[in-house]
């Protein structure tokens, strides 16, 4: 599914075919971006499954993976999507304390070896059902330190004004390196469901390196850590 939605938007709108019920990368467009050195060598997919073993932490082994791709790969940027399906919490009652310590463990990652780790955090239900509510740090489901350890807060939702002319806004609700801890003003962005690429204009058309990548390279086939 990630990596499906990765080609999406490397191929972009021109290069998709819509049928009914979804979306497909062209076949020869797939097959060249799956061959595409910077791809292969620059994107590591790690997929945490459902582990029924009660006696192993799925937490441990993924922290375990991303010093791995660190150290071996030279990887500099980590996204965890989502931050609640990347823990495990037996009780409802768990989930602040696992949340902090997760947050934690990850961000002891980021300053011991100088790299970005973005995690994809959902807000709480009743922030998604007013609609019409701006997104603040508070919104966010779960324990307090999901913000209170990150150095930067980004929101991306639909536009909180009706009839807005743009189909998505980005705000910057929290940013420590600048001391500056919310900033008011909105980017206004446009979404190619498609795609799935995300646009300051109404243009989604843009190329990468993979148009131009010859046929005859060699495929990295072990460039994916559990796929």
């Amino acid at each position: 599914m990630i990596k499906n939605w990765l080609v999406l938007q490397i191929a972009g709108p021109d290069n998709l075919e819509i049928r009914a019920g979804g979306v497909d990368v062209r076949k020869d467009v797939w097959d060249k971006i799956d061959t595409w050195e910077p791809f292969g060598e620059n994107c590591h997919i790690y997929s945490v499954d459902v582990d029924l073993d009660e006696n192993e932490d799925d937490c441990v082994e993924m922290l375990d993976t991303i010093k791995q791709a660190i150290l071996q790969a030279g990887v500099r940027m980590i996204v965890i999507d989502n931050l609640m399906t990347a823990m495990e919490f037996s009780e409802e009652s768990d989930l602040n304390k696992t949340q902090s310590s997760f947050m934690k463990k990850h961000k002891k990652i980021a300053l011991t070896y100088e790299v970005i780790i973005l995690v994809i955090a959902h807000p709480k239900k009743t922030s998604r059902l007013a609609g019409s509510k701006e997104i603040g740090k508070e919104d966010i489901a779960g324990s307090s330190n999901i913000g209170n350890l990150s150095d930067t807060i980004i929101s991306y939702s639909k536009p909180t004004e009706a009839n807005a002319a743009y189909d998505r806004e980005i705000r910057v609700l929290k940013n420590r390196w600048n001391n500056d801890y919310g900033v008011d003003e909105v980017i206004e962005t446009y979404f190619n469901d498609a795609s799935k690429r995300i646009s300051e204009s109404k243009v989604f058309d843009w190329t990468f390196g993979w148009k131009d990548f010859k046929e005859s390279d060699k495929k990295q086939d072990d460039l994916y850590l559990g796929v």
